[in-house]
């Protein structure tokens, strides 16, 4: 799944602005902790095997540059920071992957943590 996460309030260098991530997986012990991914039009400055470029179909986000999901760059964050995505006009939802994009992106942030 797909959704807007506001990373306001943390401190530069790390993320400080909105932006779509991909929720990896839920916290065991608090249904209000999610770990998530983050999702960028920016390509990264040298490709590694941590950042997957998603195939989509993604829409409305795949509209414009392709999307890569930054998979080095998880967090543990709260349910609080999360939002539905605008999908078209005043209508918001969640996003959802395709099955093969998901496994790829699992794959890749297993490979940041330092293992495959």
């Amino acid at each position: 799944m797909v959704l807007i996460c506001d990373f306001r309030g943390f401190e530069r260098p790390e993320m400080v602005k909105r932006r779509p991530v991909v929720i990896l997986a839920s916290n065991r012990d608090t249904l209000q902790l999610v770990t998530v991914i983050p999702l960028s039009h920016t390509p990264p400055r040298r490709y590694q095997i941590w950042h997957y470029r998603i195939a989509g179909p993604l829409k409305p986000l795949d509209e414009g540059p392709a999307i890569w999901a930054k998979c080095d760059l998880l967090y543990t964050l709260s349910t609080a920071r999360l939002g539905l995505i605008r999908i078209e006009g005043r209508r918001y939802g969640p996003l959802r992957l395709a099955a093969p994009d998901f496994r790829a992106i699992r794959r890749a942030a297993v490979a940041s943590l330092g293992s495959l």
